[in-house]
């Protein structure tokens, strides 16, 4: 029993599909997914909050919108957060900052607008944070979500590091017998081609007895007519919808059971197409030729 695990290089997908050969040629799709290599020890992959408001149905569906704002264990979308008749919208003016660059008499006049009733006579200071507490409580809090740091950004020894991590954690690799990598040509690849090197070396330590570089052009060549291939040259975006339609193709027809992986990484398809139709390509042509 063979096993093949095909990657498609990359920093936030990098795509990769394992496939099991049996000795009298049966081929099996065990493993497809991908790594976000701009993913570290503090960052978060979990679910973003979900608007939990009723839609106006008589299924009493909840709306799941991505929340952009919450008030205790109540998270809202713009829309229903706009609906709310009890509160109001945050804005930057309301913000502790903001606040406290106000002179006292603006501070009274904002308490005024908004029925703000102080304890007691207070001086600019703790006006300032009692109007900030009233203030809270009449408006939604906003959800911060942290800005991911661009791919292009991250140093390759934090890659390394992650690549290191993410392979450790798919035990799989320990039996992989081939293992074949998108080849970087590109002059302005430069970190791609580092990252392939690093990925290199996790499959040579592991003693993978075939580690092979193949041209990014094979996974095409393999499935369209020269026809084709000569309608579509040096055409990017073609091909990478070549790629995915090909793939769901034979999805459908000799692998049906993962069909679902393709379709639910929306932004992520073309390279989890390339992952698939690579190995696909080399088990064919290589290995059981």
């Amino acid at each position: 029993m063979s096993l093949l695990v095909s990657f498609d290089v990359g920093i936030k997908n990098m795509a990769y599909c394992a496939f099991e050969i049996s000795a009298n040629k049966e081929i099996s799709l065990v493993d497809w997914s991908l790594f976000d290599l701009t993913l570290g020890e503090n960052d978060s992959q979990h679910e973003p909050c979900k608007c939990n408001h009723f839609l106006k149905s008589k299924t009493l569906k909840i709306c799941a919108k991505i929340a952009k704002y919450k008030k205790g264990d109540v998270f809202a979308c713009e829309s229903h957060a706009k609906m709310s008749k009890t509160l109001k919208l945050p804005t930057k003016l309301f913000s502790l900052p903001q606040l406290k660059k106000m002179p006292l008499v603006s501070l009274k006049a904002l308490g005024a607008e908004n029925m703000f009733v102080p304890t007691d006579k207070l001086n600019k200071e703790k006006y300032v944070l009692e109007l900030y507490e009233y203030l809270q409580k009449q408006h939604w809090t906003s959800i911060e979500t942290k800005k991911k740091t661009s791919a292009s950004k991250i140093d390759l020894i934090t890659i390394g590091k992650q690549l290191h991590e993410c392979i450790l954690k798919t035990p799989l690799f320990n039996r992989a017998t081939h293992v074949i990598i998108e080849n970087q040509i590109s002059p302005i690849a430069n970190r791609m081609k580092t990252i392939q090197g690093m990925l290199t070396q996790e499959f040579i330590m592991r003693n993978c007895p075939n580690v092979v570089y193949v041209s990014s052009s094979n996974k095409l060549n393999h499935f369209l007519t020269k026809e084709q291939m000569a309608d579509k040259k040096n055409d990017y975006k073609a091909h990478k919808k070549d790629s995915v339609e090909i793939c769901r193709n034979i999805l459908a027809t000799r692998f049906p059971e993962w069909s679902h992986i393709l379709e639910t990484h929306s932004n992520k398809k073309d390279d989890l197409a390339d992952s698939f139709l690579q190995g696909l390509w080399f088990i064919e042509t290589k290995i059981n030729e």
